[in-house]
């Protein structure tokens, strides 16, 4: 079943490209596409904007499934107060997958997050989580270098 919804979803890709690249191309010229005086228009942009930004959480989501992984162990504050692993420095925005322990039975399973800095540094989807210690992965996206 994982191959089938795999293949199911890396043949949505292309659509999700072509949607996502129409919205933007109208976005750009958005005074020839949509009437600034018509209230429907405007909401047809609104909505269509928040569509493409869901198309491309869709497909950073996929695309961060396959991507390689380069570097994998325990976070460790590095003599700047930057948290690295494998040689890699991480900072606001970084993305990575933390290894999130299972509790109350639930299995350990790596989840997709990123890190941020408000006075210390924090897996934005566990902000309470001390970082020194987490077993991390980061992974390569052609799409994001």
């Amino acid at each position: 079943m994982k191959k089938v919804i795999h293949d199911a979803l890396a043949g949505l890709m292309p659509k999700l490209r072509m949607v996502q690249a129409a919205i933007e191309g109208a976005e750009e010229g958005w005074t020839e596409n949509y009437d600034r005086n018509d209230p429907q228009d405007q909401y047809l942009r609104k909505e269509y904007g928040a569509i493409g930004e869901r198309i491309d959480d869709i497909r950073t989501a996929f695309d961060l499934l396959n991507a390689q992984v380069v570097a994998e162990g325990q976070l460790a504050k590095n003599g700047l107060g930057r948290y690295e692993v494998g040689g890699f420095e991480l900072n606001s925005g970084s993305r990575v997958e933390y290894l999130q322990r299972g509790e109350h039975g639930w299995p350990d399973m790596w989840r997709a997050s990123r890190i941020e800095h408000n006075g210390d540094y924090y897996i934005v989807a566990e902000p309470e989580l001390p970082l020194a210690g987490v077993l991390v992965r980061v992974k390569r996206v052609k799409r994001f270098g």
